[in-house]
């Protein structure tokens, strides 16, 4: 499957064809601004909130900072995930606690993700809970 060049403030209509001839449409429309310069520290202790910032961002954006924690003592491996909703993406900043891992000398890598997800209509033929979004 193809990655297709989504363009801000537009609309993508979607169709699924399913073996017995329904078709289900669904649409969501990309956000109209793009975050970037997303600021995050080259290096941090344990022992320092980690703080980012960013730039852009729309008041209606719902941004959603992923953190995953990793390590290794002995012969067991560390995995932490937490995710955060931002909420208040105007702002442009956020601040993860250092309570998340000061204490924890075995995870030695931290990996972020931040999205912004712009959620739309689906068929209420599918699911309940079903959605359509664009993540970036």
């Amino acid at each position: 499957m193809d990655i297709l060049p989504f363009q801000l403030k537009t609309t993508y209509v979607s169709e699924i064809s399913l073996s017995d001839g329904t078709v289900y449409k669904s649409a969501v429309t990309t956000r109209e601004k793009d975050l970037y310069k997303l600021n995050v520290p080259t290096e941090l202790s344990k022992s320092q909130d980690l703080n980012l910032s960013w730039a852009d961002a729309a008041n209606d954006m719902d941004l959603e900072l992923t953190l995953v924690l990793t390590g290794r003592a002995d012969t067991t491996n560390y995995l932490d995930v937490y995710k955060f909703k931002i909420t208040n993406p105007l702002s442009g900043n956020y601040t993860i606690s250092k309570s998340y891992y000061i204490n924890r000398p075995e995870l030695n890598q931290a990996q972020l993700t931040l999205e912004s997800i712009n959620t739309g209509q689906i068929n209420k033929s599918f699911m309940n809970g079903s959605k359509i979004a664009s993540t970036i």
